[in-house]
Protein backbone atom coordinates (compact mmCIF):
# COMPACT_ATOMS: atom_id res chain seq x y z
CA UNK A 1 0.00 0.00 0.00
CA UNK A 2 1.69 3.21 -1.10
CA UNK A 3 0.75 5.87 2.15
CA UNK A 4 1.81 2.78 4.85
CA UNK A 5 4.97 2.52 2.41
CA UNK A 6 5.90 6.06 2.66
CA UNK A 7 3.19 8.13 5.03
CA UNK A 8 4.42 11.42 4.15
CA UNK A 9 4.10 11.41 0.20
CA UNK A 10 2.12 14.14 -1.45
CA UNK A 11 -1.81 13.91 -1.97
CA UNK A 12 -0.62 13.74 -6.16
CA UNK A 13 1.28 11.37 -5.75
CA UNK A 14 -0.30 9.12 -3.26
CA UNK A 15 -3.30 9.65 -5.59
CA UNK A 16 -1.00 8.35 -8.75
CA UNK A 17 0.53 5.58 -6.48
CA UNK A 18 -3.09 4.40 -5.56
CA UNK A 19 -4.42 4.40 -9.18
CA UNK A 20 -1.30 2.30 -10.22
CA UNK A 21 -2.10 -0.77 -7.50
CA UNK A 22 -5.82 -0.59 -9.32
CA UNK A 23 -4.43 -0.94 -12.14
CA UNK A 24 -1.95 -3.28 -11.68
CA UNK A 25 -4.08 -5.69 -9.56
CA UNK A 26 -4.93 -8.18 -12.74
CA UNK A 27 -1.13 -8.57 -13.57
CA UNK A 28 -0.10 -9.03 -9.96
CA UNK A 29 2.40 -5.88 -10.28
CA UNK A 30 0.43 -4.16 -7.20
CA UNK A 31 3.98 -4.53 -5.41
CA UNK A 32 5.98 -2.52 -7.87
CA UNK A 33 3.50 0.47 -7.53
CA UNK A 34 4.16 1.01 -3.83
CA UNK A 35 7.95 0.23 -3.73
CA UNK A 36 8.88 2.52 -6.87
CA UNK A 37 5.91 4.92 -7.69
CA UNK A 38 5.30 6.47 -4.25
CA UNK A 39 9.07 6.52 -3.43
CA UNK A 40 9.31 10.42 -2.76
CA UNK A 41 13.29 10.07 -3.25
CA UNK A 42 12.05 8.98 -6.83
CA UNK A 43 8.65 10.50 -7.72
CA UNK A 44 8.99 13.97 -7.03
CA UNK A 45 5.18 15.10 -8.79
CA UNK A 46 2.01 13.50 -9.62
CA UNK A 47 2.70 13.60 -13.13
CA UNK A 48 6.07 11.70 -13.06
CA UNK A 49 3.84 9.40 -10.72
CA UNK A 50 1.03 9.20 -13.27
CA UNK A 51 4.10 8.13 -15.93
CA UNK A 52 5.37 5.61 -13.21
CA UNK A 53 2.33 3.46 -12.70
CA UNK A 54 1.51 3.46 -16.34
CA UNK A 55 5.24 2.18 -17.02
CA UNK A 56 4.93 -0.26 -13.95
CA UNK A 57 1.43 -2.02 -15.13
CA UNK A 58 2.73 -2.02 -18.69
CA UNK A 59 4.36 -5.17 -18.58
CA UNK A 60 6.46 -7.72 -16.58
CA UNK A 61 8.49 -7.49 -13.47
CA UNK A 62 11.61 -6.30 -15.89
CA UNK A 63 9.35 -3.60 -16.65
CA UNK A 64 8.96 -2.81 -13.00
CA UNK A 65 13.01 -2.52 -12.87
CA UNK A 66 12.74 -0.36 -15.94
CA UNK A 67 10.94 2.30 -14.58
CA UNK A 68 12.92 2.39 -10.93
CA UNK A 69 15.95 2.32 -12.84
CA UNK A 70 14.79 5.32 -15.18
CA UNK A 71 13.38 6.86 -11.68
CA UNK A 72 17.27 6.24 -9.88
CA UNK A 73 19.21 7.55 -12.61
CA UNK A 74 17.18 10.78 -13.02
CA UNK A 75 17.97 11.59 -9.57
CA UNK A 76 21.88 10.72 -10.46
CA UNK A 77 21.30 12.98 -13.68
CA UNK A 78 19.60 15.76 -12.08
CA UNK A 79 23.22 16.28 -9.69
CA UNK A 80 24.97 16.43 -12.51
CA UNK A 81 23.12 19.22 -14.65
CA UNK A 82 21.37 22.15 -13.94
CA UNK A 83 18.53 21.58 -16.21
CA UNK A 84 14.46 20.35 -14.65
CA UNK A 85 15.55 16.56 -15.76
CA UNK A 86 11.60 15.98 -15.70
CA UNK A 87 11.28 15.89 -18.94
CA UNK A 88 13.72 13.12 -19.79
CA UNK A 89 12.12 11.20 -16.48
CA UNK A 90 8.85 11.03 -18.02
CA UNK A 91 10.48 10.41 -21.58
CA UNK A 92 12.76 7.19 -20.04
CA UNK A 93 9.16 6.04 -18.39
CA UNK A 94 7.44 6.37 -21.98
CA UNK A 95 10.25 4.02 -23.45
CA UNK A 96 10.06 1.31 -21.08
CA UNK A 97 5.97 1.28 -21.05
CA UNK A 98 6.50 1.69 -25.02
CA UNK A 99 9.72 -0.65 -25.91
CA UNK A 100 10.33 -3.00 -23.15
CA UNK A 101 13.35 -2.20 -23.30
CA UNK A 102 13.72 -1.98 -19.78
CA UNK A 103 18.06 -1.73 -19.53
CA UNK A 104 18.30 0.48 -22.99
CA UNK A 105 15.68 3.10 -21.92
CA UNK A 106 17.22 3.98 -18.46
CA UNK A 107 20.46 3.58 -19.52
CA UNK A 108 20.08 6.37 -21.87
CA UNK A 109 19.71 8.81 -18.54
CA UNK A 110 23.28 7.69 -17.45
CA UNK A 111 24.41 10.35 -20.79
CA UNK A 112 26.52 13.05 -19.65
CA UNK A 113 24.70 15.86 -21.12
CA UNK A 114 20.95 16.57 -21.66
CA UNK A 115 21.70 16.56 -25.63
CA UNK A 116 22.72 13.07 -25.40
CA UNK A 117 20.50 11.61 -22.76
CA UNK A 118 17.80 13.10 -25.21
CA UNK A 119 19.76 11.90 -28.44
CA UNK A 120 19.66 8.07 -26.78
CA UNK A 121 16.23 8.46 -26.01
CA UNK A 122 15.33 9.11 -30.20
CA UNK A 123 17.35 6.31 -31.03
CA UNK A 124 15.04 4.25 -29.16
CA UNK A 125 11.99 5.51 -30.60
CA UNK A 126 10.49 7.82 -28.03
Amino acid sequence: DCLSKYPGITDAVASACTACVIDAAPPNMEWACAATCADPSLVTTGAVGKACGACVVSGSGANAWGCKQCLSNAVTLASQVSQDVDPVRLSCLNCVKATGQSWECSECLKQPTMTKVKQCLAALGV
